[in-house]
């Protein structure tokens, strides 16, 4: 097994979640994902660089230095657990 694969399941979901900004980005753009039932981190990055306007999840306009600092956080998440890590396991939980 690799170091990536075991840091991915032996470190907990606590300390894997992604800012508040990212994880409403990555819930939005999962649920745009028509052809991804399970977007990993690398699908959510490619998704960020495409040519479209973005919306956050309040429903604002995303400007580029908001979508660049998403990609940052990406880029981080993806150097410490793979662009195969699974997307939802980075979403902030809601506390009820």
């Amino acid at each position: 097994m690799s170091n990536e694969i075991k840091d991915r399941e032996t470190t907990p979901a606590s300390r894997r979640c992604a800012t508040p900004e990212l994880s409403n980005m990555i819930e939005l753009l999962a649920r745009d994902a028509q052809a991804l039932s399970e977007p990993t981190l690398g699908d959510i990055r490619a998704a960020l660089l495409e040519p479209h306007i973005l919306w956050s999840g309040e429903g604002e306009l995303l400007y580029a230095q908001d979508q660049t600092a998403l990609v940052i956080e990406l880029d981080e998440l993806i150097e410490r657990y793979g662009t195969q890590a699974w997307a939802r396991d980075f979403v902030e939980r809601k506390r009820a």
